[in-house]
């Protein structure tokens, strides 16, 4: 569906583009006290799993249709140009990504950890974040197949956790609409600075609010905290994400 390839790319092109494309080391580094290199071990334990989603999710499938370059996402279109900049490119980092397994795919949720040579650094990420969405309000765009999005966009540097050492979200509400029907989204996309390691997490949906990402945000602090520390990955309860049904946001569309 239309409707989740622009979700799924709104997130997909922050996620790919703040993370660059890291390191091939794959050599063991050690993680105390968010001093050291995570290694790639560390990295993946750190992330979102499926796990944490419970029932009715499953791993994303490769679709290049979400690759599409030609996507506009307005004054969010400064976000792809990070991915040239050297600057904030991870000594190496572990990405995982997931889709509600029904006909819309959403909620779609993103997950990337990686591990910079000092805090400096990884607080770069956070800063031209930061910087290239505080002054994004609004965005509204239509395609050439008279397919459009508009959200309502907002950022803060609110943290998830004192444990922290700084936090970036941006938000972002509206509707998507085409071929006669209109549907609600939100987007969720946050980055969380734990020392020299810096957690990305993405969220999609064809909801109205923000909830469940807030939720996301928490487990994505709270796979990374005991990684830095040295510690064993947690045993989490799994989320209790929303699945919205597609022939209810048919309904309600058609109705309104």
């Amino acid at each position: 569906m239309r409707t989740s390839i622009l979700l799924a790319t709104t997130t997909l092109v922050a996620v790919a583009t703040l993370t660059g494309c890291g390191s091939d080391d794959s050599s063991d580094g050690g993680s105390k006290g968010g001093s050291a290199l995570l290694s790639k071990s560390e990295l993946s334990d750190a992330l979102v799993t499926l796990d944490d989603l419970g029932d009715g999710f499953k791993v994303e499938k490769d679709d290049d249709d979400d690759d599409d370059d030609d996507t506009n996402l307005g004054c969010l279109n400064g976000l792809d140009e990070l991915g040239d900049d050297d600057s904030i490119e991870p000594e190496r980092d572990e990405e995982s990504s997931f889709e509600a397994d029904s006909d819309l795919g959403l909620p779609g949720v993103y997950s990337t950890v990686g591990t910079f040579k000092s805090t400096k650094d990884a607080a770069e990420v956070l800063t031209k974040f930061s910087d290239t969405v505080e002054d994004c309000k609004a965005i509204d765009e239509t395609d050439g197949d008279g397919f459009r999005i508009r959200l309502d966009v907002s950022s803060d540097q609110d943290k998830t956790d004192d444990g922290a050492t700084g936090q970036v979200n941006l938000n972002a509400t509206g509707t998507a609409s085409g071929d006669g029907f209109e549907f609600p989204f939100s987007v969720r996309f946050t980055a969380i600075q734990i020392g020299n390691d810096v957690a990305l997490v993405g969220y999609v949906n064809a909801v109205t609010d923000l909830e469940d990402a807030d939720d996301l945000v928490q487990r994505a602090y709270d796979r990374l905290a005991p990684i830095v520390d040295g510690k064993s990955a947690p045993d989490l309860t799994p989320l209790d994400l929303d699945i919205p049904d597609a022939r209810d946001l048919v309904g309600a569309a058609a109705g309104a």
